[in-house]
């Protein structure tokens, strides 16, 4: 990546990405709740992804607008 200062930037979210992922991982070690159990897994393999795109991104197998967002989507989460 020639943007050395996002790059660096790509580097923090990445690690964060891990520590999320660690964190979750944990939580559904320590629950004995199957429902919670597969929601943190979903969230795992959310955060694999985030991962991978982001590491993606800095390494140029993506295109440069590949953060640009075309349509918000709703999740209805204040109706739950």
């Amino acid at each position: 990546m020639k943007d050395k200062k996002l790059s660096k930037r790509i580097d923090v979210a990445i690690k964060k990405e891990e520590e999320a992922y660690a964190l979750y991982i944990d939580l559904a070690e320590n629950t004995d709740k199957n429902s919670v159990k597969g929601t943190i897994k979903w969230t795992v393999e959310e955060e694999k992804k985030h991962r991978i795109f982001l590491i993606k991104y800095r390494n140029g197998q993506l295109e440069p607008d590949a953060f640009q967002l075309n349509d918000a989507t709703c999740y209805k989460i204040a109706e739950h």
